[in-house]
């Protein structure tokens, strides 16, 4: 009896720590789940991908910037829109000027060091 008793604590205290394993590691298993099915399936997962919009002097800083982006690999693609027209404040007035947009299309988890990167360039 006294075995039958130590048999279900233990039996009991096993399933309790399996439990709150599972607790514990639900968020990361939920992460591999999702990413092992758009890996198998090809979906998208929200949040993994971003755009990033950067204004640039000119059309030919903008293609120095965007073909040192693409050489660290920080991006998977830089459109460059040339002659953007842009109206805003510098010094308390109104400024106009013509400058060229960077569109960049990349991972999420690259966000920091392509901010990194880009911050120094201004």
């Amino acid at each position: 009896m006294q075995r039958l008793q130590c048999s279900l604590r233990s039996g009991l205290g096993a399933l309790l720590l399996v439990l709150i394993m599972a607790l514990l590691l639900y968020p990361g298993l939920k992460n591999i789940a999702v990413h092992l099915h758009s890996a198998v399936t090809g979906s998208y997962i929200s949040g993994t991908h971003s755009v990033v919009f950067i204004s640039c002097p000119n059309e030919q800083v903008g293609k120095i910037i965007a073909r040192t982006i693409m050489e660290k690999k920080l991006a998977a693609c830089v459109n460059i829109i040339p002659k953007m027209f842009s109206i805003y404040f510098w010094d308390s007035q109104i400024t106009e000027a013509t400058e060229a947009l960077l569109v960049i299309k990349t991972r999420s988890s690259k966000i920091h060091e392509l901010t990194e990167f880009i911050s120094p360039s201004f």
